[in-house]
């Protein structure tokens, strides 16, 4: 199902099951509210997001349930004011924004807000992703009061270095990645590396904050630690793992 130029749109109460894409699409769509749905399909099905918004302004996502084989919701290119609230998300990707850049091309996203949902059985649980080569920036992006269970390669994540096809060649420049907030995190990872910050030499991350984020390993057995390059920022209160990288 996808909507293109609609704007004032509202989508309620619906069950989506077993696209064999991409579920529900808005894209040039303005002032649009998504709420009440429920999106299926089976955890190893490719590239069936559940909800993709791009190049839209003034959204909101709420109150739905997402299990998916790709991201529950993927927020793309040229999207503005953003507010993603109340959300089961699992199995699938997690709660992604891009990927941004592909191909060199500038991108931009700013003012998303992700709070008061919960994250279980996905293989990453929030992440940005970001091509090598683009431009254009992400800013003004929080995260807040939100769960996460048995998530499995990283529940925070920024990734400036995407790539699903793993042959992409070094190139410099990205795009900007700043005003990242993350807020009242917690839950457990199977991966030891549960906070991931992989940014650019050439375009670091900047003005990223954690406060009281805590996370848990899956098993016993595994310490829990955090991966960070060319991240600058600050964490305040309880972070765990430590990110070295934050000032505290």
């Amino acid at each position: 199902m996808e909507f293109m130029g609609c704007d004032y749109l509202r989508v309620k109460n619906l069950n989506l099951k077993d696209s064999p894409g991409k579920h529900l699409v808005v894209y040039k769509s303005d002032y649009v509210t998504l709420s009440g749905l429920k999106i299926t399909s089976p955890e190893d099905s490719p590239n069936t997001d559940g909800i993709l918004i791009s190049d839209s302004q003034h959204g909101t996502i709420s109150y739905s349930t997402i299990g998916v084989g790709d991201d529950c919701i993927a927020i793309g290119p040229r999207s503005y004011d953003i507010n993603v609230s109340h959300i089961t998300c699992g199995p699938g990707h997690g709660i992604s924004i891009g990927s941004l850049g592909k191909n060199g091309v500038e991108d931009n996203v700013e003012g998303i807000h992700i709070s008061n949902s919960h994250i279980f059985n996905t293989l990453t649980g929030i992440r940005i992703k970001t091509w090598q080569g683009g431009a254009g920036h992400a800013k003004s992006i929080s995260y807040e009061n939100i769960n996460f269970t048995s998530v499995k390669a990283g529940v925070i994540v920024i990734d400036q270095y995407y790539c699903p096809e793993l042959n992409c060649p070094n190139k410099t420049g990205n795009v900007a990645i700043s005003e990242v907030s993350y807020l009242g995190l917690q839950g457990s990872s199977v991966s030891d590396v549960a906070i991931k910050l992989a940014c650019s030499s050439s375009m670091p991350c900047r003005d990223i904050t954690m406060s009281e984020v805590s996370f848990t390993p899956q098993q016993a057995n595994i310490r829990l630690q955090s991966y960070c390059i060319n991240t600058q920022g600050s964490a305040s209160g309880h972070v765990t793992p430590q990110t070295p990288c934050l000032q505290h």
